[in-house]
């Protein structure tokens, strides 16, 4: 049976690749920036420190040039913990937070930093700041949208994480009862065997088998 990379709709933390026509930033940080992406994306999935090294020297020069382009940061910020460089990642996920205070998984990835370092009184203020950030946006979003199952699964994780398991575990249950899509319902299965060290330091299982006969390739 074909094995198919797990979708990740709770807190996608991508490397962005940016274009002058999606923001009005520096041409040559932009540039670095897309260097630094390709530079990781063509590493044929090896997580080379080198290469993280590489990609954030590249970040840094971009930086330099436009201190306000985000996706530079964001992109730091990633390569940072691949790293496992949590306090510089800290530095540079409160720079992006300024930047972005309306972004809400930024902030759960900083408080997910600050315990990785001991410092759980810190974890826990922006655990709860993403609370607060998620709730809000769920009250206010369509069920139908799109984005939707990937605030609530990030809502389910951050409970997860502030010790109120039993919330959220029941989030991930409901929504794959719910779940129509075969493989889409496997992921929220998957979730749901997943610990909380799991959720911490992020140690999913990347292959599920898609069961849907219509969609499976042989």
């Amino acid at each position: 049976m074909k094995k198919l990379t797990i979708l990740i709709l709770a807190i996608c933390f991508l490397s962005c690749k940016s274009s002058l026509s999606q923001r009005k930033a520096n041409p040559e940080a932009v540039k670095l920036n897309n260097q630094a992406l390709d530079l990781v994306m063509h590493s044929g999935g090896q997580e080379n420190d080198q290469i993280f090294e590489k990609a954030v020297a590249l970040l840094n020069q971009a930086i330099k040039i436009d201190s306000n382009y985000s996706t530079a940061y964001l992109n730091k910020f990633t390569d940072q913990n691949k790293l496992k460089k949590y306090g510089d990642a800290i530095v540079t996920g409160k720079r992006l937070i300024a930047l972005k205070p309306n972004d809400v998984n930024i902030k759960l990835m900083v408080g997910e930093d600050f315990e990785k370092l001991g410092d759980t009184i810190a974890s826990v203020k922006y655990y709860n700041d993403a609370l607060s950030g998620y709730n809000k946006i769920l009250d206010t979003m369509n069920v139908n949208n799109k984005a939707y199952s990937s605030f609530l699964s990030s809502t389910a994780i951050d409970l997860i994480l502030l010790n109120r398991q039993k919330e959220g575990y029941a989030i991930l249950k409901t929504m794959a009862e719910k779940e129509t899509d075969p493989y889409l319902k496997q992921m929220y299965e998957q979730y749901l065997k997943m610990s909380r060290n799991d959720w911490l330091f992020w140690n999913i299982k990347k292959n599920i088998a898609y069961s849907n006969p219509v969609k499976k390739t042989q």
